[in-house]
């Protein structure tokens, strides 16, 4: 009877680090934190890490990372950070549970066009929250709770042009009471520390690495500009008023000059 008590505190003991071992991060990519949810699929979720979120946050739509592994001793003690192999690319298509929750600095956040579910407490007790920035065209999926304790009186959230009923009719979305539409000139998706947008007639390009190649074309499909990046910032003249559709290897931007 006593071994047998003995072998159910062991158990009772271990059974929190092995839950902690298996919901940690898989890895960090420019000081936010990922999960990995399909290595077959490479997709990924924002997770929580061990640095607390503040200010303004920038979730790209891609981020690099690898079959991150944490390194844990037979007791379930973590002894390492995660061994990440930094050559293969995750879309973030996830906010994972609690993410962000109780981080009190967060004033900002972007969420990319790739991220279709919000999950619980994600954003929960963000006091300081007060802006959302929204490049999807569908809103996405939130948990009744993902939002929980947000100002929402006093967060505004700024969602692509033509989609501002969408998101005023969506669950959660809607317990917003300012959401406003934003000309696509005014925000930047963000991929692998790629910025593209358009500023005083010009396509301004940001971060890319050189060799690769740039398409423009106009909103009816014609091949307005094909480019070679020369160099870390670039930037096309093109007719003002337009919305144009910048296409590279990280994937396609909508911009309004």
């Amino acid at each position: 009877m006593e071994r047998m008590l003995r072998i159910g505190l062991f158990l009772i003991g271990a059974f929190p680090l092995t839950i902690f071992s298996v919901g940690a991060y898989d890895f960090e990519y420019e000081g936010i934190y990922y999960k990995i949810i399909s290595k077959t699929e490479a997709t990924s979720s924002v997770d929580r890490g061990t640095n607390e979120y503040t200010g303004e946050i920038v979730i790209p739509q891609e981020v690099q990372g690898g079959d991150g592994n944490f390194v844990v001793e037979p007791g379930g003690e973590i002894i390492g950070p995660p061994v990440v192999n930094y050559s293969k690319n995750y879309r973030v298509t996830a906010i994972e549970e609690n993410a962000f929750g109780g981080c009190l600095g967060l004033k900002s956040v972007t969420l990319p066009s790739s991220v279709a579910s919000i999950k619980e407490q994600a954003f929960q007790n963000c006091w300081s929250l007060v802006k959302i920035t929204c490049l999807g065209q569908i809103p996405p999926v939130c948990e009744t709770n993902s939002f929980e304790n947000v100002d929402k009186g006093n967060c505004v959230v700024y969602v692509p042009q033509g989609r501002l009923a969408a998101y005023r009719s969506a669950p959660v979305w809607k317990d917003f009471p300012t959401i406003i539409e934003s000309n696509p000139s005014e925000v930047t998706d963000t991929q692998n520390g790629v910025k593209i947008f358009g500023k005083d007639g010009q396509i301004v390009i940001v971060g890319m690495a050189e060799g690769d190649q740039i398409s423009v074309y106009n909103v009816n499909g014609v091949l307005m500009a094909v480019l070679p990046v020369t160099g870390d910032n670039m930037a096309i003249r093109l007719r003002a008023g337009d919305i144009y559709l910048v296409k590279y290897s990280g994937g396609t931007i909508k911009v309004k000059l």
